[in-house]
């Protein structure tokens, strides 16, 4: 009895594995200790209650955005949550979904810098999603 070959995944995912990879080993060495790790690994550090908000509006690919930052005391980035003035396109709950995604990660220990590097780009630098323009304006991520 043979095993079923596994099905293809429709996204690029080993590719994008390997950027997320690369851009941690990259910047790690840049990344202080206390915002690269999380405090005790699989815990998730929770934002406090009442926290600094930052609203960030921005026209990215002609949609207009506004990017919500939440931070901890110290500074560092713990959520960012993107919305748009056009409500229910597929792009928008994308957009949602990896800013939720990523609120997650931080919250986690993930640097933000090592998110904005693993981002896709046109080429080597403009970011292509509404994301990664945000990531690349809060982390001020300088791609070669």
């Amino acid at each position: 009895m043979t095993t079923p070959k596994p099905k293809e995944h429709p996204v690029a995912l080993p590719g994008l594995i390997s950027r997320l990879h690369n851009a941690w080993r990259a910047l790690v060495g840049t990344v202080p200790e206390e915002k690269a790790v999380a405090p005790k690994r699989g815990y998730r550090k929770a934002l406090p209650q009442r926290r600094e908000c930052e609203n960030i509006t921005f026209n990215h690919e002609g949609t207009d955005w506004t990017a919500s930052v939440g931070r901890y005391p110290d500074g560092a980035i713990g959520e960012v949550f993107l919305s748009s003035t056009k409500p229910g396109s597929e792009i928008i709950a994308m957009g949602q979904d990896a800013s939720v995604a990523a609120s997650i990660a931080f919250q986690y220990g993930a640097p933000p810098q090592v998110v904005a590097a693993g981002l896709s780009r046109y080429g080597s630098s403009k970011p292509q999603t509404a994301f990664g323009f945000v990531m690349d304006l809060l982390t001020e991520v300088k791609v070669p």
